[in-house]
């Protein structure tokens, strides 16, 4: 029985990524509704209640700004007890508006505290390159020996290269570099729907760099197929300078 439970709302704990990931708040809001009842009686559940707690908190955000987004966090039953977590959540909600200055600042926060932890020091590079600090996000990612990242790290070291690219306007570099981060992501995360959000965003930087270099029409056939959670996730400033790019000739 306790087995079946498990499996029951781990189910339910991807449906909710899931959904996060599309932008599907109906189904976000189901998700999260139940794993939450649930968490009352399954304290084990608690971690990933709240998790999707922050991630309907990221849509709040985008749709009515940061204050109601940190209420509807602080409303949850479950916030995690362990210091680390509450931090590294917390610069969630500044990064769905765009402030990825703010992201910044609290990771680098976040890496003064625990220096030896790698994957924040990889989710800060990854920020300080959407920010446009490319010369140290490539001096943080580069000092990070890869055997101390998980696999998927690869794909970020790839997308932060190609951020780098596209911010020196390095076009061609910019394209090959972000296929490859995409590529990656694919390879190791197409059954993950947590990764979908930094697939989906990365994949609406290249079709940027592509519509840069001129190749608008495929800038449009690259974004289309995963345009709706390109709308949902990536930089509103960021996301209104790719719709003008692809618009070109329309």
């Amino acid at each position: 029985g306790v087995f079946f439970w498990m499996y029951r709302f781990g189910v339910v704990f991807e449906d909710g990524l899931r959904a996060h990931a599309r932008g599907d708040l109906p189904a976000l809001d189901a998700a999260l509704e139940r794993l939450t009842q649930a968490a009352d009686h399954y304290p084990h559940l608690r971690h990933g209640a709240y998790d999707l707690a922050v991630k309907r908190a990221w849509h709040t955000c985008r749709a009515e700004g940061i204050a109601a987004a940190q209420r509807l966090v602080a409303a949850h039953p479950f916030p995690p007890e362990d210091e680390k977590a509450r931090l590294l959540s917390s610069y969630v909600l500044p990064m769905a508006q765009g402030d990825t200055a703010g992201a910044a600042a609290i990771l680098r926060q976040a890496v003064q505290r625990w220096p030896d932890e790698p994957v924040i020091q990889a989710d800060l590079a990854l920020m300080l390159a959407r920010h446009g600090e490319v010369d140290e996000a490539q001096q943080l990612m580069a000092a990070i020996a890869p055997a101390q990242l998980p696999p998927m790290a690869e794909a970020f070291r790839f997308w932060i290269d190609g951020l780098a690219a596209l911010h020196r306007q390095q076009l061609p570099q910019a394209m090959g570099l972000l296929t490859q981060a995409g590529d990656t992501f694919l390879r190791l995360g197409r059954q993950l729907p947590a990764t979908w959000p930094s697939l989906a965003v990365c994949t609406g930087d290249l079709a940027l760099a592509m519509a840069w270099s001129g190749r608008v029409p495929e800038a449009r056939q690259t974004l289309q197929p995963v345009l709706a959670m390109v709308k949902a996730h990536m930089e509103p400033q960021r996301l209104a300078l790719l719709r003008r790019a692809v618009a070109q000739g329309a």
